[in-house]
């Protein structure tokens, strides 16, 4: 019966921290706005300066990640 009264205060506790995380989490601000898209400045593959000028009228992607990663990435 004695670990009836401890799983009761481990659920109490475990309640108690889980309500106190919501209401941080409802306390913290409102995260900004981002902007997707706009205006950009970049340099190719090649070195060559670009932006989103060089592009006006076509589709393109723009992807930041690794072609090769001989280390922990």
């Amino acid at each position: 019966m004695r670990w009836v009264a401890w799983f009761a205060v481990a659920v109490a506790l475990l309640m108690t921290g889980g309500l106190w995380l919501l209401r941080e989490a409802a306390r913290a601000p409102a995260p900004a706005t981002v902007a997707i898209g706009g205006p950009f400045a970049l340099t190719d593959h090649s070195g060559r300066a670009v932006s989103d000028q060089d592009y006006r009228g076509a589709y393109m992607l723009i992807y930041f990640g690794y072609i090769n990663c001989p280390d922990i990435c």
